[in-house]
């Protein structure tokens, strides 16, 4: 690999690290406070509700925003004609949305007697779509655009910046709350209007990016544009829909069965899962779109041969995090949480295994889209997630968090990937798999050494240095011992180091300014 190569992976792996540690960091932060000084109750409030926005995210889209930039790409349409039909379609089904969610909520379901929240969650409900509207047609609608013609550098950067400018306020809101100077109720009400800030916050560097684009806007829906950008979105929305209903299924029934406390308890130690789990998958993403341009016009063997070698890579990379998960779980959530939350601990080493599954299988779904097999891919995402919200409806009423834990795991993490080896062997991509997820023992000797060190790792100023040396300390022995070639092991160790990624953001910077003008 050519040196310019490897620095470029490195450097798009250091932007990955980077947004987690900034970002991701930034807002487990701001839960340290937040779990601190806000009752659980308040906070579970605002968990629910931004769980139920996710699901409205995707409503307002449906898969448009992916047909835009494919066909943005394939240079089909004139981009006015393109873009002026993709935003009115985005506005049309926005208002769609929104509007006929009043018209349920108010109108039809307590003309029924029914009513689906109690009014302090319906405040924040109200908050929530009314945000959606704005949301789901002019900030959607400028990251699609900025996504296919941005850097990844620089979209995690502004993701990072978003996190942080959120944590900040999210602090500020904890602190009044613990002298006083508001209720929980309003504390649960800023939580959500600071995310809702950071998103603005967000939509204005994508204005500062794309102004002249919105300058020139113009509702239009030619119908040729239309039927072509719902062929491509329909197959995705079908899956989005079950795998978005599946991803939020867990705190939407633990709030709906249970109370808003059960929520946070899962939210909490949900989003330390998700930090180890979106490093993961960012870097595996990367790694993976390296194959899929080596790849292309090989052979079958020729390219089975480049994917077993990188999944391998990245389950080398991932193995540290299971037991590290299983034996400092607690001590992560005594130091950043509260010892409340301790009974938790399981909950999170459960859903942290899940997400490592996630990782090494999920860029494997891109394979099948090579050889026109998306339906195959939609049909397994379907049916481990539709699998995902029977078991959630099964499991959560009789073990809580654990069992939205414990059915995320069965079903989108084992028989997901299970199933996604099978298919790719009737593809014939027949050695996939086994070899990768052994390679995920090779982070148990890491178990005994965390395990005895565990008694002295319960200050952030001895937990973060011990992992970070661990994991560093694995890494060399892998080299010593020939697992990790010299190659690979240039590309992880220079994700660990911001250098690569500080000219590869200037060189980007230079070309935003260079468009712009």
């Amino acid at each position: 690999m050519e040196t310019e190569e490897r620095l470029s992976i490195s450097a798009k792996g250091s932007a990955t690290i980077l947004q987690n540690v900034i970002g991701g960091l930034s807002g487990l932060v701001a839960l340290f406070f937040i779990a601190r000084y806000i009752p659980k109750s308040f906070y579970g409030m605002y968990a629910f509700v931004l769980s139920l926005y996710n699901l409205y995210l995707f409503m307002v889209d449906l898969g448009v925003s992916s047909a835009y930039i494919k066909k943005y790409t394939e240079r089909k349409y004139s981009h006015d004609d393109l873009f002026n039909t993709f935003m009115s379609m985005k506005i049309v089904l926005s208002v769609l949305i929104v509007s006929g969610s009043f018209l349920l909520v108010y109108v039809i379901l307590p003309y029924f007697g029914y009513r689906l929240f109690d009014a302090t969650t319906q405040e924040l409900f109200n908050t929530m779509l009314i945000w959606i509207l704005i949301e789901g047609t002019v900030l959607s609608v400028l990251g699609s655009f900025i996504r296919a013609n941005m850097s990844y550098v620089t979209a995690n950067l502004i993701s990072s910046a978003e996190a942080v400018a959120r944590a900040i306020l999210q602090i500020a809101i904890a602190f009044l709350y613990k002298n006083k100077l508001i209720g929980g109720i309003f504390a649960a009400e800023m939580l959500l209007i600071t995310f809702i800030l950071s998103r603005l916050l967000n939509m204005t560097f994508m204005l500062l990016l794309s102004r002249r684009l919105i300058l020139r806007f113009k509702f239009s829906l030619k119908l040729e544009i239309v039927k072509d950008i719902l062929r491509f979105s329909i197959p995705l929305a079908i899956t989005g829909a079950v795998i978005i209903i599946s991803a939020n299924i867990d705190k939407i029934m633990l709030g709906w069965i249970f109370s808003s406390a059960d929520v946070a308890d899962y939210n909490v130690v949900q989003r330390y899962a998700k930090f180890i789990s979106n490093i993961a998958m960012g870097i595996s993403q990367i790694f993976f779109v390296k194959v899929s341009i080596d790849a292309m016009n090989k052979s079958i063997p020729e390219i089975e041969k480049y994917l077993k070698e990188w999944e391998e890579t990245i389950a080398i990379i991932l193995a540290p995090a299971v037991p590290l998960a299983y034996a400092l779980s607690d001590n992560l959530i005594i130091i950043f949480l509260s010892k409340q939350y301790v009974t938790a601990s399981n909950t999170l080493f459960v859903l942290v295994l899940t997400y490592i599954l996630l990782a090494i299988r999920s860029p494997l779904s891109s394979t099948f889209l090579s050889f026109n097999k998306q339906w195959t891919a939609a049909g397994i995402a379907i049916f481990a997630n539709v699998l995902n919200v029977i078991l959630n409806i099964l499991l959560i009423p009789v073990m809580r968090s654990f069992g939205a834990a414990l059915a995320t795991l069965i079903s989108v993490g084992i028989l997901g990937s299970l199933l996604t080896y099978i298919m790719l062997r009737k593809i014939g991509l027949k050695h996939l798999g086994v070899r990768s997820h052994l390679y995920l023992l090779l982070g148990l000797p890491l178990f005994p050494i965390a395990y005895v060190l565990k008694p002295y790792l319960y200050r952030v100023f001895t937990f973060l240095p011990a992992v970070l040396a661990l994991y560093i300390a694995y890494l060399i022995v892998m080299r010593v011992l020939n697992v990790l070639d010299k190659e690979k092991f240039e590309i992880i160790m220079g994700m660990l180091s911001i250098k690569n990624l500080k000219r590869t953001f200037i060189d980007e910077l230079e070309r935003i300014k260079n468009n712009s003008q």
